[in-house]
């Protein structure tokens, strides 16, 4: 996916529920057809039942436009739920980065009837970072998927991002996919994220295809992280 944002290696807190909302615009255009593609909710929830696991969903509304020559087609709906489990596995040390491992499933029947299929999609990530320094960090995804057989598509993603001030930094961001069948497709993007109150941060991310039908992407998001009551009582 051209938004596809890079998974940070650091866990949540034991106890600690993290809620992520973007709203996303993608214009695509080909010889053959131009597509127009708004998801207003793609929502994650994350919640840490262990200092080393956090549970993971993930759902996406999202409508669709595509122009043809002859036609046009509309879709619309809910995408396939994806639900996954994520915990550490290195902590930095010099060059050595932090790394978390990611499962996950994308159960496809659960979807809307244009986005639905008999199929479940299994997918593997590992998640890296290294600090470079006070203000410099490098995030790094590699990772692959598949469906019915056991040859994977592989993607990745890589973010360098710099904090300019404690609560604000701007980072630039590439990511791709290998499929076995299909040719290889890039993206680029840059983006701004600020922090209000540490527990809410705010971002707009905007993008192209470097290797894709993708013309331009836009992107905003937030995140709120809540304290549960257990959190603030292992806090205390």
């Amino acid at each position: 996916k051209a938004q596809e944002a890079t998974e940070p290696s650091e866990l949540l807190s034991k106890n600690d529920f993290k809620i992520e909302n973007s709203s996303i615009y993608n214009f695509y255009k080909s010889e053959e057809s131009k597509t127009h593609s708004f998801t207003p909710l793609a929502i994650t929830l994350r919640y840490a039942v262990l200092d080393k696991l956090e549970f993971i969903g993930t759902i996406n509304y999202t409508a669709e436009k595509e122009n043809l020559s002859d036609e046009t087609d509309k879709r619309n709906g809910l995408e396939p739920l994806s639900i996954g489990v994520k915990t550490p596995i290195l902590q930095e040390n010099g060059l050595v980065p932090e790394m978390a491992l990611v499962g996950s499933a994308t159960i496809s029947n659960l979807a809307a009837p244009d986005y639905k299929n008999d199929h479940v999609q299994w997918n593997l990530l590992a998640a890296f970072s290294n600090s470079i320094n006070d203000k410099l960090s490098l995030s790094y995804n590699i990772g692959l998927t598949f469906e019915e057989d056991i040859n994977p598509d592989w993607f990745y993603t890589a973010a360098l991002d710099y904090s300019y001030t404690e609560k604000s930094k701007i980072y630039t961001e590439i990511n791709g996919s290998m499929p076995k069948e299909n040719s290889e497709d890039i993206y680029g993007s840059i983006g701004w994220q600020h922090v209000f109150a540490d527990k809410f941060e705010f971002d707009i991310t905007t993008g192209t295809g470097i290797k894709s039908d993708l013309k331009w992407f836009v992107s905003t998001g937030f995140t709120w992280l809540i304290h549960t009551k257990k959190t603030k009582a292992a806090q205390n």
